[in-house]
């Protein structure tokens, strides 16, 4: 039983690494785009919110938002 036991306890640390591995993996690829998300953001809310022009939002939004406004 203690043998059963010590090797479902090893398994279930095995698990527990490979998630956090995984979890930090994930983290590392995120800070990138993070960084890209700020600069976009930071170019363009200034360029559409300043004279609010349609066309440079429409120019910038993305094709997401675009189908969304033709269907919505």
């Amino acid at each position: 039983m203690k043998t059963v036991l010590a090797v479902i306890g090893g398994l279930a640390i095995i698990i527990v690494i490979a998630i956090v591995s995984l979890v930090a993996i994930g983290f590392q690829q995120i800070g990138p785009l993070v960084d890209e998300a700020q600069a976009y953001a930071d170019e363009t809310i200034p360029a559409i919110a300043t004279d609010w022009d349609a066309r440079e939002f429409n120019k910038r939004a993305s094709p997401e938002l675009k189908a969304l406004l033709k269907t919505g």
